[in-house]
Order: structure tokens, then C-alpha cells, then sequence
């Protein structure tokens, strides 16, 4: 059970926002946790247990498009200003949208994996276009 992913506006090792991945639940036969493939949080006020049940379904979603939880997969996170999309692939459908939960719009970008797990990352790339912020 790997969890990974990219963590952004951070301030320290326990305020930040995060999207993650679970590969595990990219092909799981059970729809519920299918639908929990991405998540967002923004730690330490809405972490996903919190957000899960107080906004079901709002800050996690399934992937629309086949991904092999054992290969490499392509992220692009865009941040402007309040808003994040995240993208699988080169899909133009963002698999997960978001409204901001965290009052900061600088800090720190880090990869980040979660529950004792490891990941891997390749080639990390950040750009900034005028107020967005895209990491890829």
C-alpha cells in the first residue's frame, strides 16, 4: 500500500496541502475504493479522514482513465490562485478539482508519500505562470 504524491504550500512538516496517490485503489473492484484513487488534504485541520466524511466524495476521486498502479505515471498539479487541478497522463480531464483549504499561497513544494510507505519520482518539474504555479 503505496501512498504518494506532492505536497505544496508548506510552511513545516505539518502544514501543508498534499495531492496523493493511492495506486492501490486504481483498479480495486470494490466502486468505494475505487473513487478514493486521488486526495487532496491540507494538514492539520483537514487531513482525509476529516474531509472524507464531513465531504464525501469533494476531496477524493477515481481515475477516468486506465493507469497501471505497478508503472510509471505522469502528474501535473496546477495551482492558480485558489483553485488545483490535477491531471493523470496528458488526460485533458483533470481527474481530481479542488478548491484551496489552506489561507497560504507561498511555502515550500516536496515530494510526499504518507502511512510509512515509500514512492518513487522522477524528473520534478516546477513552473510559475503569472499566479499559477504548475508542478509536474
Amino acid at each position: 500500500e503505496s501512498f504518494v504524491g506532492i505536497a505544496f504550500h508548506g510552511m513545516r512538516d505539518s502544514i501543508y496541502e498534499a495531492v496523493y496517490f493511492r495506486p492501490f485503489n486504481f483498479h480495486a473492484k470494490d466502486p468505494i475504493r475505487r473513487k478514493h484513487a486521488v486526495q487532496y488534504i491540507a494538514v492539520p485541520e483537514n487531513d482525509w479522514p476529516y474531509l472524507r466524511e464531513n465531504f464525501p466524495d469533494k476531496y477524493e476521486a477515481p481515475l477516468s482513465i486506465p493507469v497501471d498502479p505497478n508503472d510509471w505515471f505522469h502528474v501535473k498539479i496546477i495551482i492558480h490562485n485558489n483553485n488545483i487541478k490535477t491531471f493523470i497522463n496528458g488526460d485533458p480531464n483533470p481527474a481530481l478539482i479542488v478548491e484551496s483549504l489552506h489561507p497560504n499561497t507561498g511555502g515550500k513544494i516536496g515530494f510526499w508519500t504518507g502511512h510509512k510507505s515509500d514512492g518513487y519520482f522522477s524528473d520534478l518539474v516546477i513552473t510559475r505562470e503569472g499566479n499559477s504555479v504548475l508542478v509536474e
